[in-house]
């Protein structure tokens, strides 16, 4: 039967057969482990070239960027510069990388619903921003209280350059989105996904920073294509978190001016600090506060009449 098949289509274009070939071994191998890069390339290229030998073409695409995943991330404008390479074929396989991405986050978050309070949730979710990416690129992703997304960032890089990630920018974004929580991820097009210095500071300014405006930082990864570091799977986010409490406890300990400024700033209390002795600090609670300024009250009162 598929020989047949085969034969009717030579008939009417002789490069049709060979196609009709290539469709067969498709059927037979959807998941193309068995198939060539160059092999995979025709194929998917005589989709949309028609009545054209497009085995020559996958050759010298592959011979030119170097590899299968090279012409996928290559831009449409340097494919169509390829001979005989079409506009359509050319947009159609700078696209994929980019259909593939956004399937993927479909399949992650199908509804603002979804909730990413598992970390490997998270991590596969902002994962399917970075497939096929060749520069150092960045990803935030803002949750709700209930782990919720509600909006994700991503900021694609040049080529060669390290991505500059502004804290103050991440800040205003959770706060303006009414977010409780934060994941950002990059990746290291070098192959190393080890954290260097720089990624440590850096996270540890963006930790501080949204904590003080009450935004928890969840996690920063770390991809190059399937190789992953995350920040709170390996402890670093708690041991920022513990180096900030004991920065925080030390400095209250040390400086009674500090500890005035805390108890000041807590909105539970408001705070009554000493003229002369500034290592004591007298607080007084709102409901006392509130007692005594009924108390105060009356006496105005009876003063006035």
């Amino acid at each position: 039967m598929e020989k047949d098949l085969e034969k009717l289509i030579a008939k009417r274009n002789p490069h049709e057969g060979h196609r009709a070939r290539m469709r067969i071994k498709f059927d037979r191998d959807p998941e193309m482990e068995t198939i060539e890069d160059h092999e995979a390339l025709e194929f998917h290229l005589s989709l949309i070239i028609p009545r054209k030998d497009t085995n020559e073409l996958a050759h010298e695409l592959i011979e030119k960027f170097g590899s299968l995943d090279a012409v996928m991330s290559a831009s449409p404008a340097e494919l169509v510069k390829i001979k005989n390479m079409t506009v359509s074929a050319a947009y159609m396989l700078a696209s994929e990388f980019a259909m593939v991405r956004k399937a993927m986050r479909a399949g992650s978050v199908s509804s603002r619903n979804k909730r990413l309070h598992r970390p490997e949730e998270c991590i596969s979710y902002m994962h399917s921003y970075f497939i096929g990416r060749k520069t150092e690129c960045f990803c935030i992703a803002l949750l709700d209280v209930n782990f919720r997304l509600i909006r994700a960032f991503f900021t694609p890089g040049d080529s060669g350059a390290e991505i500059n990630i502004d804290s103050s920018d991440i800040v205003l974004k959770a706060t303006r989105e009414g977010a409780s929580y934060v994941c950002i991820a990059h990746n290291h097009p070098s192959g190393n996904v080890t954290p260097s210095f720089d990624d440590i500071e850096m996270t540890r300014k963006l930790f501080e920073a949204l904590a003080a405006v009450g935004v928890k930082l969840l996690d920063h990864v770390i991809f190059y294509e399937y190789d992953v570091f995350s920040f709170h799977n390996n402890g670093i986010l708690q041991k920022i978190n513990d180096d900030i409490l004991k920065k925080s406890e030390n400095k209250l300990m040390e400086h009674p001016a500090e500890r005035q400024l805390f108890l000041f700033q807590l909105n539970e209390y408001l705070i009554e600090p000493s003229k002369f002795i500034t290592d004591k600090i007298v607080t007084k609670s709102k409901k006392d506060l509130m007692a005594g300024k009924e108390v105060s009250d009356k006496r105005q009162d009876k003063d006035f009449f």
